[in-house]
């Protein structure tokens, strides 16, 4: 049973890495790129962070009335 979890490790394995070897030069020569998943610039953190002090106020302010 254990001979069986290893030998499927290991040709997992090889397989990925044979995978990304070609997938991954692909990938980076293509003109497809990806956006950043967050903005991480100084204006998008401070306007961030008034829209969520914003729509804290309002959820408070409309509890108390």
């Amino acid at each position: 049973m254990m001979r069986n979890f290893w030998q499927g490790l290991f040709w997992g394995s090889f397989i990925g890495i044979m995978l990304g070897t070609i997938i991954n030069p692909i990938m980076n020569t293509s003109t497809f790129r990806r956006k950043p998943f967050v903005e991480r610039s100084a204006d998008s953190v401070v306007s961030t962070t008034h829209g969520l002090m914003r729509k804290a106020r309002k959820r408070l302010l409309h509890k108390f009335d």
